[in-house]
């Protein structure tokens, strides 16, 4: 009869644990919501974002501005032959980020700035390779290095658990810019988006989806 209720007492206890989380995890994602709305409502453009970049950047300009910074040695061209960008940390390499970029552009303008950050490989210079057990693990130190390096600089975050790769995403937004950085497989993603262009072209595409069901019902 114990060892029924000390079985039924540890599961009530873990259900409940897990619930309060799920209930603290919508609680916050309310509150981002709620964040968002206020910063968009708030009037202010902050189109600023990684080093000299900007949101609404043509994409010739983006071109230029990854040339420019590459022969000004703030970038250099990795072994795939794309631009990329060291975070350091500290005197010791091997906790070293090496960035590359990817963009989004809505009527060639940027809307979104995207790094890939990937952690030192230690056994690169051996030539060969960790493990994806070993560097899934790095870069989950990397996350939390590049979430107090953002923090300097922007204040906390908000953090909301990401249930399916078990660890926090990490958002900063102020006026239209949101900055969030968050798992990947085996690396850590740091994302810029223009909120403002994102609710436009999400508002375009309902409209666009909105016209084509008129015209289906015409047409039947």
């Amino acid at each position: 009869m114990k060892i029924t209720t000390i079985i039924f007492l540890f599961s009530f206890f873990l259900f409940s644990s897990c619930e309060n989380e799920s209930q603290k995890t919508k609680r916050v994602r309310n509150e981002y919501e709620i964040k968002i709305e206020k910063e968009l409502n708030s009037g202010v453009i902050n189109n600023e974002i990684f080093m000299t970049f900007s949101f609404g950047d043509t994409e010739n300009l983006v071109t230029e501005i990854f040339r420019k910074l590459k022969n000004d040695g703030k970038l250099f061209i990795n072994d795939k032959r794309n631009y990329s960008f060291t975070f350091v940390f500290d005197e010791y390499e091997f906790n070293n980020g090496y960035a590359t970029f990817s963009q989004k552009y809505h009527n060639d303008k940027l809307y979104e700035f995207r790094l890939m950050v990937f952690p030192h490989d230690d056994m690169k210079s051996l030539g060969g390779s960790g493990s994806a057990e070993f560097l899934q693990t790095k870069s989950e130190v990397l996350l939390y290095n590049l979430a107090m390096l953002f923090m300097e600089k922007y204040g906390v975050p908000i953090e909301i658990n990401n249930a399916i790769l078990d660890s926090k995403d990490f958002y900063w937004v102020s006026g239209n810019r949101e900055i969030k950085i968050s798992m990947g497989n085996n690396f850590v993603n740091i994302f810029y988006t223009d909120l403002k262009a994102i609710n436009q072209i999400e508002q375009k595409k309902k409209n666009k989806m909105l016209n084509s069901a008129d015209d289906t019902k015409d047409n039947i």
